[in-house]
């Protein structure tokens, strides 16, 4: 299968009346624009249409914590778009030569297919290829679509039209509980809030630049670390090596990666997947006295 990458249709340079950017402008405070993203209902972003491009559309829910996911058609069409908001950083990675550009709604919108990379197969050789779209705004806020179809389906209209309702609609943002989907203890909450609970008895050093809406990039006592947010599949928790509980929160990880992670809630589903939501924290020079102050901070704020 030919491996998902960033997406894109064909772009022909296309300009509208710019729209009121519903986010900060650029030189904004990143913490505070951190903040107001983490209180947008992504689901409600595909604007509770039941159909795009001709197709019939199925929002599925929040299958991560930063994004929703949806079925186009039925589930044996095999045509999915998963749709995700962050703030990324405050410079753009460099760009490959075959991402293009459009303006829409005033919103710079990358494109790229998987079919346009460089030694990609043709499409009669594949079985799956991918369109994404990403939105920018100036205040690094990115608006993320990713259509995934089988070669006899065009995925780059269904994925162009769901960016572009995103955008009119993440223009009145749209806060969280406004669509039916499920809630956890994670939902619009701030990944930062555990640490705080280290001070003053430890030195905290924040690292807001490398922080994102669901993650928070931070020092204790000078050894810096990052905890994130995800929801994981709770049969795929049993392959990451069990630790002792933490407070009666199941606590999993290896000390020779660096990688951990705290359960904090209970199971539920979307869309059949069993989800779980979970703290993950990386140290990149693991020592597992840290780690575990870390992990009380989690279990004591979850």
């Amino acid at each position: 299968m030919l491996a998902s990458v960033l997406l894109a249709t064909a772009c022909t340079g296309e300009t509208a009346t710019p729209a009121a950017s519903p986010t900060h402008p650029a030189g904004t405070d990143r913490a505070e624009v951190l903040r107001s993203v983490r209180g947008v209902d992504t689901c409600a972003l595909y604007g509770g249409e039941h159909s795009v491009a001709g197709r019939a559309m199925t929002v599925l829910g929040p299958t991560s914590v930063l994004g929703c996911d949806a079925r186009i058609g039925e589930p044996g069409d095999k045509v999915d778009v998963s749709l995700g908001l962050n703030v990324g950083p405050a410079t753009p990675a460099k760009e490959d030569s075959w991402v293009k550009h459009r303006t829409i709604d005033g919103v710079d919108v990358s494109s790229t297919s998987s079919l346009d990379a460089p030694n990609a197969p043709p499409k009669d050789q594949v079985v799956s290829w991918s369109c994404n779209f990403v939105a920018r705004y100036p205040d690094a806020t990115a608006i993320m679509v990713t259509v995934t179809a089988p070669p006899n389906v065009d995925a780059c209209p269904i994925g162009d039209e769901v960016v572009r309702t995103a955008i009119r609609k993440f223009a009145g943002q749209p806060q969280r509980g406004r669509s039916d989907f499920p809630t956890t203890v994670l939902t619009g909450a701030d990944p930062c809030a555990a640490i705080k609970r280290l001070q003053p008895a430890h030195r905290i050093d924040w690292n807001v630049p490398d922080s994102a809406v669901s993650s928070c990039t931070f020092s204790v006592d000078g050894a810096e670390l990052t905890t994130s947010f995800d929801y994981r599949d709770p049969a795929q928790l049993a392959f990451d090596g069990p630790q002792p509980a933490v407070d009666g929160h199941r606590f999993v990880g290896d000390l020779q990666s660096g990688v951990f992670g705290v359960v904090v809630g209970d199971e539920f589903r979307v869309a059949g997947k069993a989800l779980q939501p979970v703290v993950s924290i990386v140290d990149l020079a693991p020592e597992m006295n840290r780690i575990r102050l870390v992990a009380q901070a989690i279990a004591d704020e979850y």
